[in-house]
């Protein structure tokens, strides 16, 4: 191929041009106007070594099925073997509209293990002409990690946007239950039995520590949560929450089988607490009842909390784990159950609910004993 042996000379023959070139992120292939690929670059040799089976699409485009015509054979000429092949549509293009593209995004396609990936691009398309033949230099770059890394910018700001919207709300959260231990301090100096303040101040500073962990769970991927395993009796636990949230007399608890499970246990502490906590919240009439039943099955545990409460709206439903969504509750934050959730999942465990609006709300959470 001339083109490719001038390209060479040329390269060998200025160190710096070679040094500009070798240094591109780009992976380049040029075509001749029929299709017939002249030269491919180093970069791109490589790639299509490894990953011979690939494709090209733009951003509207569906993915096709991938090209078996392998590109180091030189073997291209647009013989309709893909379907929508990219490479004629830009050609055809650049043709037309004779000037280059730049900056295009697109995907690429390739198969690895028999399943087939996508990575985010940016192309280009440039024509030139070489001893009276024309020629189009297409080359692309992989923006995947840059694209990767915008959408957890993106996801991070839209979580502190969400906590300072939630300021207002947080501060409530934390006010109410800090002024509450100053009374039950003051309370303190004067009162002889003291168990009962004692009681109170324990549930004002789960309160405090709830609020925390939830905005601070809001921060933190579950994939990247840490956590610290141990071998926990449910049972014992929830019983321990209905005490702190002081509602023992409207709560009925139903257990069968052994109610032990290895979890983190003061991150399942919340999400117990925020689950029982609306449950109590959502209830109306003073008759109204929270049952939790805690059962064994085979390997797993099953814990359901029920309330007879108020319920969820239809259209509010599919908000119910998303940040900073909150229904029917002065000043709440919508983080509850939004970290609940990511606790849950990080145990490999499944939350999730059944609700009727005006009779009431199901939580069931599933998770596996060791």
């Amino acid at each position: 191929m001339e083109l490719e042996k001038e390209l060479s000379k040329e390269l060998e023959n200025s160190p710096i041009l070679k040094a500009l070139v070798c240094s591109m992120p780009e992976y380049i292939i040029i075509f001749d106007l029929k299709g017939k690929i002249v030269s491919i670059n180093g970069r791109m040799r490589e790639f299509i070594k490894e990953i011979p089976s690939l494709s090209f699409t733009t951003g509207e485009e569906k993915v096709p099925n991938l090209c078996e015509m392998n590109l180091l054979d030189n073997r291209c000429h647009f013989l309709k073997a893909c379907s929508g092949c990219m490479f004629e549509k830009l050609i055809s293009e650049v043709r037309e509209k004779k000037e280059p593209i730049f900056n295009r995004e697109g995907f690429l396609n390739f198969s690895i293990g028999g399943l087939t990936e996508r990575i985010s691009i940016i192309l280009n398309v440039y024509p030139f002409e070489y001893k009276e033949e024309e020629y189009i230099i297409f080359s692309f770059r992989d923006i995947e990690n840059i694209r990767e890394y915008e959408r957890k910018r993106i996801e991070d700001m839209h979580k502190l946007s969400l906590i300072g919207e939630s300021v207002a709300s947080i501060v409530h959260d934390l006010k109410n239950p800090l002024t509450g231990l100053y009374g039950y301090l003051e309370l303190m100096k004067i009162k002889e039995n003291k168990e009962e303040l004692i009681s109170k101040m324990e549930g004002s500073l789960e309160v405090i520590r709830t609020t925390l962990e939830d905005v601070l769970g809001l921060t933190t991927e579950v994939e990247s949560m840490t956590l610290e395993k141990t071998k926990e009796d449910v049972l014992e636990m929830i019983k321990d929450i209905v005490r702190l949230l002081r509602v023992e007399d409207i709560t009925e608890i139903y257990t069968d089988g052994n109610l032990y499970a290895n979890i983190d246990k003061m991150k399942f502490h919340n999400v117990f607490w925020n689950i029982i906590k609306n449950a109590n919240e959502s209830l109306n009439d003073l008759d109204d009842k929270i049952k939790i039943s805690i059962i064994e099955i085979e390997d797993m545990l099953e814990i359901v909390v029920e309330d007879n409460g108020k319920g969820i709206a239809e259209e509010n439903k599919k908000e119910i784990f998303k940040p900073g969504k909150t229904f029917g509750k002065h000043n709440g934050t919508g983080f509850g159950l939004v970290n609940a959730k990511r606790i849950v999942e990080a145990h490999k465990g499944q939350i999730y609910f059944e609700s009727e609006e005006g009779k009431g709300t199901k939580f069931f959470i599933v998770i596996k004993k060791d």
